[in-house]
């Protein structure tokens, strides 16, 4: 076999798949990321997600205020009060303090699970509506546009696939989260 030969046997070996599509082949392009932050769907999730985090700031705001003047009641009350009675007051103090720290952090990672399987919801949709476009237009392969270097705008399904899902899909109802819990 000849330098040459091998040469171009190598690289048929190293093209993708993708890029040998047969002669034919109709493809269509889609911009996911501009639809997933100009969706009505992925926007109210945004505002749900906005409205959430400022309820959770203002119930954690109370919250460190209610520690802060316990703090200092325990201050104020210590010299009133025996050394094993002021240790009992002050890990119960603590405890909470720390309880309220893991609190926090497991109402963060709620929210934050929550917001993530809302745009799962969406992006499933997406596909969906992506699918059957390409179905009903006899399109091989669908491309995201962030993978494409150029091609023509006719190729381009994003604004109807985002009039598609902003119509079947206009809002995302957040699962119910407790911010903050209840005091024990």
């Amino acid at each position: 076999m000849s330098a040459f030969a091998r040469i171009v046997f190598l690289l048929c070996l190293f093209i993708p798949s993708t890029l040998m599509a047969s002669e034919g082949t109709k493809i269509g392009v889609v911009d996911v990321r501009y639809i997933m932050a100009e969706s009505m769907a992925a926007q109210s999730i945004l505002k749900q997600r906005t409205d959430l985090q400022n309820k959770f700031v203002t119930e954690i705001s109370e919250t460190e205020k209610k520690l802060r003047d316990e703090e200092q009641t325990l201050l104020k009350e210590r010299e009133s009060m025996g050394q094993e009675e002021f240790l009992k007051k002050k890990q119960g103090y603590e405890r909470k303090l720390l309880d309220t720290g893991r609190d926090v952090r497991e109402k963060k990672h709620s929210l934050e699970e929550v917001l993530a399987n809302a745009m799962v919801k969406v992006q499933n949709k997406l596909s969906d509506i992506v699918t059957l476009m390409a179905k009903d237009r006899g399109i091989d392969v669908v491309i995201n546009k962030q993978s494409v270097l150029v091609g023509a705008e006719s190729l381009d399904m994003t604004e109807e696939a985002l009039d598609k899902l902003n119509k079947e899909m206009p809002t995302v109802k957040l699962e119910a989260i407790t911010l903050v819990p209840a005091e024990s």
